[in-house]
């Protein structure tokens, strides 16, 4: 598993709240049908956000909907990843991060052999096992690039940072 300080630079996306400036609720008055149109102002219920209407006769509550920027589902105040989303950041940075523990685990054992603390038949197992490894997570990472163009882009401003 990808621990959550390695798995947030791999977000591609980010759940954005939409924040409703006037109260929509309807009114049968003597005046006909009309909208309460007052300011809404934030409310904490129970270990949530909301907006309530502040207006003299409605006092009405709504929910703060939040909306992934990449697949514009829906999600509730309080969510913090996106359900379409998430498995494939998972998978994008499992996989780079298994690319680049392999070419950790095959520097390592370079150094090893030549400082003889490892003999030649361990090396080449250890140095194929890695290579294999690296290999085929590099096979299964660019086949999800051609799959979704976003996580090119976001490989590529990965490998730019320091």
């Amino acid at each position: 598993m990808v621990e959550i300080e390695e798995l947030t630079q791999f977000r591609f996306y980010k759940l954005i709240p939409v924040w409703k400036q006037r109260c929509i609720k309807t009114f049968d008055d003597k005046k006909g049908h009309r909208f309460c149109n007052g300011l809404l102002w934030n409310l904490r219920v129970k270990g949530t956000l909301k907006l309530r209407c502040m207006h003299v006769d409605c006092f009405s509550v709504y929910d703060i909907p939040k909306f992934c920027s990449h697949c514009n589902r829906e999600y509730k105040f309080e969510e913090l990843t996106c359900v379409n989303c998430e498995p494939l950041v998972i998978e994008t940075a499992q996989l780079y991060l298994t690319i680049d523990d392999a070419g950790k685990s095959i520097k390592k054992i370079n150094k090893h052999y030549k400082a003889g603390k490892m003999n030649q038949e361990d090396w080449e197992a250890a140095i194929s096992l890695n290579k294999n490894e690296r290999d085929s997570c590099e096979r299964k990472l660019e086949k999800l690039k051609e799959e979704n163009p976003v996580i090119e882009r976001l490989l590529e401003t990965l490998i730019k940072q320091p």
